[in-house]
């Protein structure tokens, strides 16, 4: 049951900041998406918040000496308040360029390479991270070492990586299907 770490906006990954099978803790940077797109829409809309402030105020010195003011007054504070929205998903949009773990654990994917420079879409998955308490194992067995295994039967797995020290656990879901792997 591992964190889903995915894409909060659309993008291309600029950086990955930690390793492959690093822990991390919540908070933490991992992924900066490219943000020079949406660094420049923010700019732009910060400049028509002031044109459009410089319009109200207009407007505003405008209404009280005439009436065609007035109605410009309403529209010029619509226009404000839409280019205020405007700004403010602007900032929204860059502040989902950088991308942190939600929880601690280890930092799952292959490798840094394959990810920088790629485009993502939201909600594309990037990485995950893994509660290094929580282990599953994947068993392949060649076809003249099936055996027949049932959900919760015990299991002892001896890694290559430290074969003196096994994993201990319980089959979760046999598969009764031989598929070529």
């Amino acid at each position: 049951r591992p964190s889903i770490v995915s894409a909060q906006a659309d993008g291309v990954i600029e950086t990955v900041v930690v390793d492959p099978s690093s822990t991390v803790a919540p908070g933490a940077v991992l992924v900066r998406l490219s943000d020079t797109t949406l660094r420049n829409r923010m700019d732009v809309a910060q400049q028509e918040v002031i044109v459009a402030e410089a319009r109200a105020r207009q407007a505003t010195i405008l209404a009280f000496s005439d009436v065609k003011g007035r109605h410009e007054l309403g529209l010029a504070e619509a226009e404000l308040a839409l280019k205020r929205a405007e700004l403010t998903f602007a900032r929204d949009l860059l502040g989902k360029t950088v991308i942190v773990a939600p929880t601690t654990g280890i930092a799952v994917y292959t490798d840094r390479r394959s990810l920088v420079g790629k485009p993502v879409v939201t909600g594309e998955r990037i990485m995950e991270i893994a509660n290094p308490a929580e282990v599953e194992a994947r068993v392949d067995l060649a076809v003249p070492d099936a055996i027949a295994l049932l959900p919760d039967s015990y299991v002892r797995i001896f890694l290559d990586a430290d074969p003196l020290r096994p994993l201990e656990g319980r089959v979760v879901r046999p598969d009764y299907r031989a598929r070529p792997s």
